[in-house]
C-alpha cells in the first residue's frame, strides 16, 4: 500500500484576492508496482525530490503520514482519512472532557512533531491520561492511539 509522508509546506505566490494557497508537500513511498502506477497516473504531471522520490502535493494537511488509495476507476489516488474522520466524530459525539480529550489525541495524531516526539510514561505527570488500567481494570482514555 503506498503510504505518504510530510516533507515541507509552502504558499504559492499571492494572488489579487489575497495571500497565496497553503500548499502541503507529502514523499510517496510504497512497492516498486504501487510507485509505477502511481507515476503512471501522475503522468506529466509527476513530481520527485532531488533524490527521485515521487512527492504527492495538497492544499490540505493529512497528519505526519497516511495511506494513499486509488481511486475506484484506478484514475488517481487519494488520502485515507478514515481514521481520522473517526476521531473527529468521536470528538463532536461526546462534548465536554471526553471530546476533548479525543480532541487532543487526534491534534497530536495530525502534527508531525506530535507524531515524532516520544510518548511520555504512564507514570508522568504531564500525560493527561494513563494508559494503566485503573482500580477497577479498565484502561483509561488515553489507550485511544
Amino acid at each position: 500500500m503506498l503510504k505518504i509522508t510530510f516533507k515541507s509546506q509552502y504558499r504559492k505566490a499571492s494572488t489579487a484576492a489575497g495571500r497565496g494557497r497553503l500548499t502541503f508537500v507529502y514523499t510517496v513511498a510504497g512497492s516498486s508496482k504501487e510507485l509505477q502506477a502511481y507515476a503512471d497516473t501522475q503522468g506529466e504531471y509527476l513530481r520527485e525530490d532531488d533524490n527521485g522520490v515521487p512527492l504527492f502535493f495538497s492544499t490540505r494537511y493529512y497528519g505526519a503520514s497516511c495511506n494513499l488509495l486509488p481511486n475506484a476507476d484506478e484514475s488517481g489516488f487519494y488520502p485515507d482519512t478514515s481514521e481520522l474522520d473517526q476521531l473527529a466524530a468521536l470528538a463532536d459525539q461526546y462534548g465536554g472532557a471526553v471530546g476533548d480529550a479525543i480532541a487532543k489525541k487526534l491534534a497530536d495524531k495530525l502534527s508531525a512533531r506530535g507524531a515524532n516526539k516520544p510518548r511520555t510514561s504512564p507514570e508522568s505527570s504531564d500525560s493527561p491520561a494513563s494508559s494503566k488500567p485503573d482500580k477497577s481494570g479498565k484502561k483509561k482514555l488515553g489507550d485511544l492511539g
